[in-house]
């Protein structure tokens, strides 16, 4: 059982990671943090949280404001655009 605390931040995490795999379909590479925060419409402060959250769960990869995604799941992204 959850609490509505972390429901709320799961969902807020989702977003933020559908948001950078959307991202990087679109343009190739994954935004910068400052970009994220603009794209998602906060500060980078509020983004960093959910970032870490995101790092932990070990669906990025996070180093000095540059965000990468594992291989394995550029793998999939990428094979999503090759079949457009």
């Amino acid at each position: 059982m959850t609490t509505w605390l972390e429901y709320d931040q799961a969902t807020k995490d989702k977003k933020l990671f559908d948001l950078i795999k959307s991202f990087y379909l679109e343009n190739g590479y994954t935004p910068k943090h400052i970009q994220l925060a603009k794209l998602f419409g906060k500060s980078r402060g509020s983004i960093n949280p959910r970032l870490a959250r995101l790092k932990k769960q070990k669906l990025i990869q996070s180093k000095s404001g540059k965000i990468k995604l594992p291989p394995k799941i550029r793998k999939e992204l990428d094979a999503k655009v090759g079949d457009k």
